[in-house]
């Protein structure tokens, strides 16, 4: 189990990555593979 502050700064890590990367993706043309390959090689 894990606690409510675990929770949160997983929650927030995650909302943080979904707005930074949302206007990438959605703006995306090729495949779904060349976009995870693409957002893997940023970080």
């Amino acid at each position: 189990m894990i606690t409510d502050k675990q929770f949160e700064d997983a929650f927030t890590a995650g909302g943080w990555f979904l707005l930074t990367q949302y206007e990438e993706t959605a703006n995306w043309k090729d495949s779904k593979k060349d976009l995870v390959d693409y957002l893997c090689s940023k970080n």
